[in-house]
């Protein structure tokens, strides 16, 4: 009652003012014309729908556009993508679960002793009725707890089923509009277009234009590198000591092979002079020979070329560093600009294709739920009715009235 006093704006000096003369005596109000006050005159228009309706209304607002908005708002300060967005409210609509379970905790351990205390002060030493009337509060009380876990159990599965549906809504973000998430935090389409504007706006700046450029460079810098790499070790000192280096240990091999051949071709005409073996017998010597003498000489002359290269290239390590980012700067300075330009033309076109906002909209339309069949509302009137049935006072007892 404080609560709906402060709403509606009743304070002391409003009460003051709708007090009556103390020549006008008050009339007692039957409890037939209590009842109707609160009912209306055929069980409807009463104070009873009036509050429903107000709880329905906050109810749905606690639990459908304060989570949402929520979970928006976070989303937007922390730039989280949908599914981060889909997991934080997630998690608020877990935190309200536990606060509906921890609520109905406190309701039983205030209103049980409040209500035997209550029964205490009215009955008094009538022991019978305040016996009466204190086990009605137990037991009330006892069925409203029951009741209210029931109550948080049925919460969890309307706020499962409302999850289901966004991601299936989210699909239809990804598909139509997955570059701004933040228009699907929107109902309005003529503001989740001016959103489109505005975020095209940023994206087609100058700046963000020559970042996504160097970025498209970045992932073709690997074969730009090999690229340079291979230029600059031909063209600078390196590459000439290297070429120099390899005509020089390619002559070693020549002559290392010459002579290995040579001492072959004695040993065959040794072979043959003394006569113990036959002509094809010192030929496959030879062979033999042969084969031992290119294999040490390939060996000899690619450590030869290693061990040169390895000096060539540490006499030129610095100039062939420069050398290659001088060729890398080149080639992404280049790269950017080129795409820079092509981009300022195409930017505009391309982004808006970015967000199809009307098909978006079409999308989500078949996965939202008719208003009619709305999970929450169903909720949120049950709930109310287990509120109204958990708190019913015998009107002329003044007990309560289990459910």
């Amino acid at each position: 009652m404080v609560t709906l006093s402060v709403t509606l704006g009743f304070g002391p000096v409003s009460g003051f003012m709708m007090r009556r003369k103390q020549d006008d005596a008050p009339k007692i109000k039957t409890p037939e014309e209590i009842h109707e006050k609160w009912t209306g005159p055929e069980g409807k228009g009463g104070l009873n729908d009036v509050l429903e309706i107000l709880f329905v209304v906050a109810c749905r607002s606690k639990h459908q556009k304060d989570t949402h908005g929520l979970a928006t708002h976070i989303m937007k300060e922390e730039g989280l993508s949908t599914e981060e967005f889909t997991k934080k409210k997630a998690d608020i609509q877990a935190d309200n679960i536990v606060a509906l379970k921890e609520g109905c905790g406190m309701v039983v351990a205030e209103g049980e002793k409040k209500c035997r205390t209550n029964c205490a002060e009215r009955w008094n030493e009538v022991i019978e009725k305040r016996n009466e009337c204190d086990d009605l509060c137990v037991e009330s009380f006892a069925t409203f707890e029951k009741r209210c876990h029931a109550k948080s159990e049925d919460l969890e599965a309307v706020y499962k089923m409302e999850l289901q549906i966004m991601q299936s809504q989210q699909r239809c973000l990804k598909q139509h509009c997955e570059a701004f998430p933040t228009t699907y935090t929107m109902d309005d389409e003529g503001k989740q277009k001016k959103e489109v504007e505005e975020r095209c706006k940023k994206r087609c700046s100058p700046e963000q234009i020559k970042t996504r450029c160097q970025n498209k460079f970045a992932l073709n810098a690997d074969m730009v590198d090999a690229k340079a790499a291979s230029e600059c070790a031909s063209e600078g000192t390196a590459g000439k000591c290297v070429e120099d280096k390899t005509k020089e240990v390619g002559g070693k091999k020549d002559d290392c092979q010459s002579d290995g051949e040579k001492k072959c071709d004695e040993q065959k005409t040794e072979c043959e002079g003394k006569g113990d073996a036959g002509k094809d017998f010192c030929k496959s010597r030879r062979t033999m020979c042969q084969e031992k003498v290119t294999a040490k000489c390939g060996d000899e002359h690619k450590k030869a070329l290693d061990a040169a290269k390895k000096e060539c290239e540490k006499a030129g390590d610095e100039e062939y560093v420069k050398c290659k980012e001088d060729k890398m700067k080149k080639a992404e300075d280049e790269a950017v600009s080129k795409c820079e330009g092509d981009k300022k033309k195409t930017c505009p076109d391309d982004c808006k294709k970015l967000c199809e906002v009307e098909k978006m909209n079409a999308c989500v339309k078949k996965f939202t739920p008719d208003p009619a069949n709305d999970p929450m509302q169903f909720f949120c009137e049950n709930t109310w009715k287990f509120l109204a049935e958990g708190s019913k006072i015998d009107e002329m007892t003044g007990n309560m009235i289990p459910p």
